[in-house]
């Protein structure tokens, strides 16, 4: 059964509002300001007991904006933490060219640590996408907001245009859209059947 609407009156005082005549107006009002109508059953929606920054978002869009720039877009699954640090899982951010010679990139990880107000993220299992169809497969990946990169932790595989090699780590400076692999670096080159006219 769904509990009945109730409300609580509560006494707020009004103090002086200007120098008028009619504005010297001081006064208690008894107003019905709390309440308190729940439309769902009580095991519904279990309160949580959250600090003040604090938050679970569960199927969210991201966005990230800097002087009218857009910077990523994504989307996740589900968010828990706050402005210092979140954890978030089945994530998925789309980077544009936002610079001349870059390339758009997407990245995916099924779950991640993103510190909002630092402008950094850590991702697991991650997989790099770029507009080329270049894809990077690593076990982690950190992500700098301020130096525009992502340093990758192998073991990791990269993929694009015949190329296959694997490595023990990268660093993709996005803003540049350019990639540096460190070794021992393994890789075979096939090249790509030429088609004629």
């Amino acid at each position: 059964m769904v509990p009945p609407c109730r409300a609580a009156a509560r006494p707020i005082s009004l103090a002086h509002i200007g120098d008028g005549d009619a504005s010297h107006l001081i006064g208690v009002l008894t107003l019905a300001v709390l309440a308190s109508c729940n439309r769902t059953p009580p095991s519904a929606t279990p309160e949580l007991d959250l600090p003040a920054r604090q938050f679970i978002l569960e199927g969210l869009r991201l966005e990230e904006r800097r002087e009218g720039k857009l910077l990523w877009t994504g989307t996740a699954r589900r968010a828990d933490g706050d402005l210092a640090s979140t954890e978030v899982e089945d994530i998925t951010l789309v980077r544009p060219a936002t610079e001349p010679g870059a390339r758009s990139v997407t990245i995916t990880a099924p779950k991640g640590t993103m510190q909002l107000d630092a402008g950094t993220a850590r991702f697991s299992d991650v997989r790099v996408v770029d507009a080329q169809g270049g894809v990077l497969t690593a076990t982690a990946a950190a992500y700098d907001g301020k130096a525009q990169r992502l340093d990758v932790a192998g073991p990791l595989e990269f993929h694009a245009q015949g190329l296959s090699a694997s490595a023990t780590s990268a660093v993709v400076q996005l803003d540049a859209g350019s990639m540096s692999i460190a070794g021992p670096v393994v890789g075979r080159f096939v090249k790509p059947p030429h088609h004629q006219p």
